[in-house]
């Protein structure tokens, strides 16, 4: 019995370690991010879905779900974005069960050019451990600015 205890008290705390480490930094990256494998498509958002915000985007005859990242992000960055609307995407697209997701690095949507993801993958919204997830140097984030001044 006791021999059955620790063979399960093992397993739970091997499966807890890989889900820990499976859950970590390397996830805002769900794929092998391949620089050279980046496309630029210039196409329009063909269909909107919410919550969560989920962009279908349409460019050269095919259709992708398009991840741009967090809608406080887009919010604080003025995107509205609505069908129709026509956007050239730099990213890596990546099959999944036949469908194509486009993660963008960057996006340039009307005079607005924004910068989404570094050169290894990784979102610049993100902080990457530089900020304890309260967005990266230079970038306003709403946890940076928890109590908002009252105008007088």
């Amino acid at each position: 019995m006791k021999k059955f205890v620790f063979a399960i008290a093992t397993v739970l705390l091997f499966a807890g370690f890989v889900l820990a480490v499976g859950y970590g930094r390397h996830m805002l990256v769900p794929f092998n991010w391949d620089s050279k494998k980046v496309l630029e498509l210039k196409g329009e958002v063909s269909n909107i879905s919410a919550p969560p915000m989920m962009y279908k985007f349409k460019a050269e005859g095919k259709e992708y779900v398009l991840h741009l990242g967090p809608a406080w992000l887009l919010d604080e960055k003025g995107i509205k974005l609505q069908v129709g609307s026509k956007m050239k995407v730099k990213g890596m697209v990546v099959n999944v069960n036949g469908i194509n997701h486009l993660f963008a690095s960057q996006v340039e949507w009307g005079n607005l050019k924004l910068q989404l993801r570094d050169d290894k993958g990784y979102p610049v919204w993100s902080g990457r451990g530089k900020g304890r997830g309260r967005g990266c140097k230079g970038m306003k984030s709403r946890s940076m600015n928890p109590i908002r001044k009252q105008a007088r």
